[in-house]
């Protein structure tokens, strides 16, 4: 997979080490001294969405734009963040900032995951990992304190939304987006 932005004009944001960096047209840059355009499309984005913008109010901006960039455009995939014009292409990605499942603002800064037919929820998420790392129906129910026929009933709904046929073909998503290291 060669990352958005790096052969082309198109924006890929991505997080490393607890930074925030884009790339354009084989470019790398840092945050805050990535260009003026690349911070205007990450305030624009932020100020659209006043409920991740109200879990950073206790932020100064600065480091409002930054958190935001990192939970909600963090992976580095080949689909790109942003077009050359600036236009939000990749709605919803995955990004494990190594608080899911734990933080507060899951859900509400790093948004839902879109898929082929429709979105994974951070719940939907948790259950592909664990099927990524082969664990079976029952120790996902054990693992998550649901029932055995809701683990289930959730990996049904994945498969569909996903848009694969079987459990492998998630444990085979889980990798390919970074669900799963």
């Amino acid at each position: 997979m060669i990352p958005a932005g790096l052969t082309d004009l198109n924006i890929e944001f991505l997080a490393k080490d607890g930074q925030l960096y884009s790339i354009q047209d084989g470019v790398r840059y840092r945050y805050p001294t990535m260009p003026e355009p690349h911070i205007n499309f990450l305030q624009e984005t932020l100020e659209d969405d006043p409920e991740a913008k109200q879990t950073l109010l206790q932020y100064n901006p600065h480091d409002q734009v930054k958190l935001y960039g990192i939970c909600r455009f963090g992976a580095c995939n080949g689909t790109p963040d942003a077009s050359e014009s600036y236009e939000c292409i990749d709605h919803h990605e995955y990004y494990d900032c190594g608080h899911r499942g734990e933080c507060p603002f899951e859900g509400k800064r790093c948004k839902e995951m879109k898929v082929l037919n429709g979105v994974l929820t951070p719940h939907m998420i948790k259950i592909v990992a664990l099927i990524g790392k082969g664990h079976i129906n029952k120790e996902i129910a054990d693992l998550m304190k649901i029932a055995e026929n809701t683990v289930a009933n959730h990996l049904a709904t994945i498969i569909s939304r996903i848009g694969v046929r079987t459990r492998v073909d998630v444990a085979v998503f889980a990798k390919e987006k970074g669900i799963i290291s």
